[in-house]
């Protein structure tokens, strides 16, 4: 199984770009795929760009990420209102750098 990781292009130079992984960390990343401008949100695959994803996707697969991660933590014993607290804090994070961009 491949792991793409999102992240949000900040500068593109020719073929290379550099990318933004949120709160910071950056990377410079070979472009894969064609199309891409800075402020788009992209997959990452083994350093390189190789897709686009809608910020409407992304807000989506965020949404399930921590419908899971809620549940998993409750059925490890954990408080819902704590974990959902702390999930609030990481998505708050997120939308920030959605809305920056």
């Amino acid at each position: 199984m491949c792991w793409a990781v999102p992240a949000k292009v900040v500068k593109i130079d020719g073929p290379i770009a550099q990318v933004d992984f949120g709160g910071g960390a950056y990377k410079t990343v070979v472009l894969a795929a064609d199309g891409i401008q800075v402020g788009d949100i992209v997959l990452v695959h083994a350093g390189a760009v190789i897709g686009r994803i809608r910020r409407e996707e992304f807000i989506e697969s965020l949404n399930f990420y921590r419908e899971m991660m809620i549940e998993l933590a409750t059925e490890g014993g954990a408080g819902r209102e704590e974990v959902e607290k702390e999930l609030e804090k990481q998505f708050s994070t997120w939308m920030k750098w959605l809305k920056d961009g």
